[in-house]
């Protein structure tokens, strides 16, 4: 939005091939803004899917079954009514990035904010070297899960990276670590819908998981997990304080 490429009240329309349909609710069109906050009112993954097949699904969702699913799908309630946490939202809306830059999502989020922040082991394709690094995952059970790697559900949650690189982009979050990028983190903090029955106020992306909030806190973070992995990022904005936690077990609670 800052750079001019796009603005968060554009609907999403706009910058999807011409001719492809996009669910709206008595006239209301989803907009970028709606993807970034998570109120879209898209579900959490598409209908032409099968998360049972893992990770073949995920893996081989490509942009033309995305196009096929937003032209058959109806909008139950109006866009920016509520939040609904949407893994299809976020693909969406990565999609839309890759769209208008003409690169991958991973190559943007290294480029954008990897890279300024020092974050050299963060990727969505792993080089040599650092597929040498990567941990085994492992699902519930204990048996070894193969590693993702995700088409047009890119930015749904296709990056790997390190706690020591997790700690910098926290530590940027916080302010703690100068960079340009901190007006735009900073801004990410606010608040779009309260009183969700499981992630209680939520941001963009962030949510406080209805957690505790000391009068001399303000807790935030995010959790995400494949068929392997888990992960989990929380500050504290008032104290100035995060944690990060990465898991090669999906028995871990994301």
């Amino acid at each position: 939005d800052r750079r001019g490429e796009l603005k968060l009240s554009d609907p999403i329309t706009r910058h999807l091939p011409k001719g492809i349909a996009t669910p709206s609710f008595k006239g209301n069109p989803i907009t970028i803004l709606n993807l970034a906050v998570q109120d879209s009112g898209l579900p959490f993954n598409p209908d032409n899917f099968s998360a049972e097949k893992f990770p073949e699904s995920y893996n081989g969702y490509t942009a033309d079954l995305l196009y096929e699913f937003l032209g058959d799908y109806q909008l139950t309630n109006a866009p920016g009514s509520r939040f609904q946490y949407s893994n299809t939202g976020m693909s969406v809306l990565g999609h839309i990035m890759e769209r208008i830059t003409g690169k991958t999502f991973g190559d943007l989020v290294r480029e954008r904010i990897a890279l300024p922040l020092g974050m050299n082991d963060t990727q969505a394709r792993l080089s040599t070297q650092l597929q040498s690094r990567m941990a085994q995952g492992h699902d519930p059970d204990g048996k070894p899960q193969p590693n993702m790697y995700l088409q047009v559900f890119g930015g749904a949650g296709n990056l790997k990276s390190t706690v020591n690189d997790m700690l910098k982009y926290a530590a940027a979050q916080l302010g703690l670590r100068r960079s340009k990028l901190y007006p735009s983190m900073k801004r990410s903090h606010r608040q779009f819908h309260s009183g969700d029955r499981t992630f209680g106020n939520t941001c963009m992306p962030w949510v406080d998981q209805r957690l505790y909030q000391p009068t001399d806190s303000r807790l935030i973070g995010h959790a995400g997990g494949t068929g392997g992995f888990t992960s989990f990022i929380g500050f504290d904005l008032k104290k100035q304080r995060a944690i990060v936690v990465l898991s090669s077990d999906r028995s871990v609670g994301a």
